[in-house]
């Protein structure tokens, strides 16, 4: 029995290591968890601000300027660098004779915005667990529990806003649409995602139009202005035994990122909203974008995300445990929920990892100011009263699919009635297809089919159904009859999909009307081209990957669809920044959020030479893609005449004006070795997948089978697992 229980905590030890391994969060150069050091890219005043002013003239994408890390004295620090000049990509090996050899001017089919990965997150909410964070115990794997800049992120979609907003404006030429990959919301509630929509509509869901408010919970109002003024509630963990604040989201001398601030929406150069649509991604859908609130694997359920009590709290404790248990090894300790909400001693996972040699210098990770027993109230063996008392809110109600599409569908961003029962549910399928021509009032045949791929989760891992990939086949077998190109859109991109993932590819390799795959997830600027077997140019399509909000660099890319009239297409890709245009408080919040997360980048280790963050290559950011358009396509478009110039050539990179910002300036370039995309520690997935195989062998009937009854796997998953090389 002793052999059992040691084992099935080591499967819990190794399973909590990258519990939330789809980011990183950061911490300071000091010897505890509080992000209170100053940023590495600060003015010289007394405040946090950057003082950051607006280009006056166009306002600069990647082509014209990158924030880059700078070597200064013994420190790097962020640094306005050289943009990147574009790249020609021809991996599919389209045959080319001549350069666009046909002498008509070249066609552009569309031109549109897509982000991804948003998460937009509640701090507040009870369902967070941010007492796991620690940048030693298990090695750091735990900094993924938080990352500071997480209360900022609405401020930054705000922004990001704006620049798309004068991006339009500035190049005289509107976006057909804006596309978002999934994950917008960070924790699938509902007030996260009303924050998402009332940001890019202008407000009013969660308060009246042209304002929009992330707080929840307890409100602070004017009563002058009826404004919220941000009121936090973290109960007992506010201030520290001698009356200091350990709020880690209270930061002297920038303003409350909870308060109202004024959102007029994505709009075209005319003022008008700008269509947007959204796919669905896991943290959409289920806790933290890992667990599932309604199988037994998870820490919460959904009745959890609406109660009056954080059971973990909101500061770093893990490590302060870690030291409770070396000081108290006979103590009992069950604390809130219980480890996967198993009721498991929590000794026992600890001795677990020791013996592994996983604890690390756990003490410069302890937090003076935060005693573990005013968590527990000083009952260590009693989980029942542990926790946090705060606030409860009805708005922070669990999303699953069906909320999500509900609430999307009825705000016009995307999904259908597909049953034609009055109501979009699950039943009518999260996917669905946009006629660019449509959209733009042409007849341009261009199409974006967005799938689900949080439709069959493996934890954060995608997965898509029989009925769904029928659905996609038909679709793109429909475009061929009807001689219009094929992009697809998905939250995860392909290497993270595993059920369906070898038939979704088959599809896409099936027909030449088929271009791209736009995707997330991985929050990495990345190209992945992907030519068959026979290097037959017209079945092969392109893979690109669209970088997060929420991690440095913080961008968008442009997307450009062009007709090269001589029987092949390009794909033209350029990034773009956030910018303070309008000074306000949404705009210093959103400039600090980018320094933290910089910063964040840095403390995952960097010495120059090394991966630095999810930038990607040179050949993965701003990057014109060949593809080869079909005989009868290229006679339907031969029809169709140019009726402007090429945006991102002719447009895009030329006349920009760099901002002003207090950030040094540096004419130094950087090569594809210092974005090259790092090396991941093993996720959640791979973890558990690792338990199964050992299970599997060892102890079938016993840890084998209860494995299996906690997350069965279909025997599709394991053929795809086996092929990811996931499971022996």
């Amino acid at each position: 029995m002793r052999f059992r229980i040691f084992f099935v905590a080591m499967l819990f030890a190794l399973l909590l290591t990258t519990f939330l391994a789809v980011g990183c969060a950061s911490d300071d150069d000091d010897d505890d968890d509080n992000n209170d050091d100053a940023t590495s890219a600060d003015d010289d005043d007394d405040d946090d601000n950057d003082d950051d002013v607006a280009p006056s003239g166009r306002i600069p994408t990647t082509l014209d300027m990158n924030y880059v890390p700078l070597r200064q004295d013994d420190q790097w620090v962020m640094a306005v660098g050289p943009g990147d000049a574009r790249i020609t990509r021809n991996d599919l090996d389209v045959p080319r004779p001549t350069p666009y050899g046909s002498g008509r001017e070249r066609l552009s089919l569309a031109y549109f915005m897509t982000m991804s990965d948003l998460h937009v997150a509640d701090e507040e909410a009870p369902t967070r667990l941010d007492f796991f964070d620690s940048r030693e115990v298990l090695f750091g794997a735990f900094t993924d529990a938080a990352r500071p800049q997480y209360d900022l992120s609405q401020q930054v979609l705000m922004t990001m806003t704006r620049t798309a907003n004068q991006i339009q404006r500035d190049y005289e030429r509107d976006f057909d649409f804006a596309l978002f990959l999934g994950d917008s919301s960070d924790s699938s509630q509902l007030n996260e995602l009303e924050m998402v929509v009332d940001v890019l509509d202008g407000g009013g869901i969660r308060t009246e139009s042209g304002w929009c408010r992330p707080d929840s919970g307890d409100l602070n109002l004017d009563p002058g202005s009826g404004r919220n003024l941000g009121e936090r509630n973290f109960g007992v963990q506010e201030t520290g035994p001698t009356g200091n604040s350990i709020n880690r989201y209270e930061r002297e001398g920038l303003p409350n990122s909870n308060a109202d601030f004024p959102c007029a929406g994505l709009l075209r150069s005319s003022g008008d909203p700008l269509p947007w649509f959204a796919c669905v991604g896991n943290h959409d859908v289920i806790n933290m974008g890992l667990l599932d609130p309604l199988t037994p694997l998870t820490f919460y359920k959904p009745n959890n995300y609406e109660e009056t009590l954080s059971p973990f709290g909101y500061i770093s404790g893990l490590a302060s445990m870690v030291e409770y248990w070396k000081e108290n090894p006979d103590q009992e300790i069950r604390i809130a929920y219980g480890i996967l909400g198993l009721d498991i001693d929590w000794r026992v996972v600890f001795e677990v990892f020791d013996f592994l040699g996983l604890l690390g210098d756990y003490e410069t990770d302890i937090v003076d100011d935060f005693d573990p027993m005013v968590l527990l109230h000083d009952t260590p063996a009693d989980p029942s009263d542990d926790g946090v008392d705060i606030t409860a809110d009805l708005n922070r109600a669990y999303m699953d699919t069906a909320g999500v599409m509900h609430l999307l569908n009825e705000s016009g961003h995307g999904f259908v009635d597909r049953n034609e029962d009055g109501v979009v549910t699950p039943d009518d399928g999260a996917f669905y297809r946009l006629d660019v021509g449509e959209l733009q009032g042409s007849n341009i045949p261009l199409r974006i089919l967005a799938i689900d791929s949080a439709e069959q989760l493996l934890f954060p891992e995608g997965g898509l159904t029989g009925p769904q990939l029928g659905w996609l086949q038909r679709e793109i077998k429909d475009a061929e009859i009807n001689d219009a190109l094929v992009i697809v859109a998905s939250h995860h991109h392909e290497a993270a999909i595993v059920a369906g993932g070898s038939e979704l590819e088959e599809i896409l390799h099936s027909s030449p009307n088929v271009i791209a795959h736009l995707v997330g997830h991985g929050h990495y600027n990345e190209i992945v081209p992907h030519p068959t077997a026979d290097k037959n140019p017209y079945l092969g399509y392109w893979e690109i990957q669209v970088p997060s909000d929420i991690d440095f660099p913080q961008q968008a890319r442009i997307v450009e669809i062009v007709d090269n009239r001589d029987g092949s297409g390009s794909i033209f890709l350029t990034n773009f920044d956030h910018f303070s245009l309008d000074g306000d408080d949404a705009d210093t919040l959103a400039d600090f959020s980018r320094e933290l997360a910089f910063s964040e980048a840095l403390a995952d280790g960097y010495d120059g030479v090394g991966p630095f963050a999810r930038c990607g290559t040179r050949s993965d950011r701003n990057v014109e893609l060949i593809f080869p358009i079909p005989t009868a396509v290229v006679q339907e478009l031969a029809a169709i005449e140019a009726d402007g110039s090429i945006t991102s050539v002719d447009s895009l990179g030329h006349g920009a004006e760099l901002p002003f910002v207090d950030y040094p300036v540096t004419n130094e370039g950087l090569d594809d070795n210092g974005f090259a995309p790092r090396v991941g520690v093993s996720n959640f997935t791979s973890l558990w997948t690792h338990m199964v195989n050992w299970a599997e062998r060892n102890d079938p009937a016993g840890l084998g089978q209860e494995l299996d009854e906690l997350r069965p796997l279909s025997p599709e998953e394991r053929a795809r697992l086996r092929t990811l090389g996931y499971l022996q």
